[in-house]
């Protein structure tokens, strides 16, 4: 999937054909032809194939017992397939993130809440093999461009970032906290942080989240950051 320079020496030679192999030079597959030889480069896009028997091969395109083969060297894919744009994640929760690799033993992972700008860890040294890791999202941070980034631990132009920007959305009750004491038929303020998010509902369970019961919905959340619930007496 990147792009690399092929270059070459040349002298007595008008064009030539520019051929890859996977398998040692058992089978060759063309990149271009009949190209000017005295360009001395090309630039190669590489398909999407990997193989640590690589080759290049470079013939004299009038006469094709004059050719060269370079030595063995390695392709290797590393793909990020999610998240890969346009995903509502929430800050707090735990999400996995996956890729497709070959010829990579680890990874290292970030994120960049500026589209790029700016990475921050996630993880290091994960083994590439598992293709995938859970990214508990750091609670408190909220963007709608972000980005993952995945790349070779031991060779970091080895890398892929997600196509497109995504979002991670912030919301959290900041009252009642955990271990409050509420009183039935009293009032109580409910509170909220929140960013990246619309419209909201909010319930209240008295079975630990077993079961639900509606206290209001569709409240502005750019707008609103409290509400004075009622608590039922029975």
């Amino acid at each position: 999937g990147s792009t690399h320079n092929i270059t070459w020496t040349v002298s007595n030679v008008n064009e030539v054909l520019l051929e890859y192999s996977l398998d040692n030079g058992t089978t060759w597959n063309t990149i271009i032809s009949n190209l000017n030889a005295e360009l001395k480069q090309y630039a190669w896009s590489i398909p999407d194939v990997s193989s640590n028997q690589a080759r290049i091969r470079i013939t004299d395109a009038q006469d094709i017992t004059n050719y060269y083969v370079s030595n063995p060297f390695t392709i290797s894919t590393l793909k990020l397939t999610s998240p890969n744009g346009g995903e509502l994640w929430q800050a707090g929760s735990t999400k996995p993130i996956t890729w497709s690799s070959s010829n990579v033993n680890n990874v290292n992972i970030e994120y960049s809440l500026d589209n790029g700008t700016n990475w921050q860890n996630i993880a290091t040294n994960i083994n590439a093999g598992l293709l995938s890791y859970n990214w508990n999202i750091p609670l408190g941070i909220s963007s709608q461009n972000v980005r993952v980034r995945i790349y070779d631990t031991d060779n970091p132009t080895i890398v892929d970032v997600s196509d497109s920007k995504f979002t991670i959305a912030l919301l959290e009750i900041t009252n009642p906290i955990s271990g409050s004491q509420l009183q039935a038929g009293k009032t109580t303020t409910i509170s909220w942080n929140t960013s990246n998010v619309g419209l909201i509902n909010l319930l209240y369970s008295l079975d630990d989240g077993l079961t639900w019961t509606t206290i209001t919905s569709n409240i502005n959340s750019s707008t609103t950051s409290s509400y004075l619930w009622n608590i039922p007496s029975n």
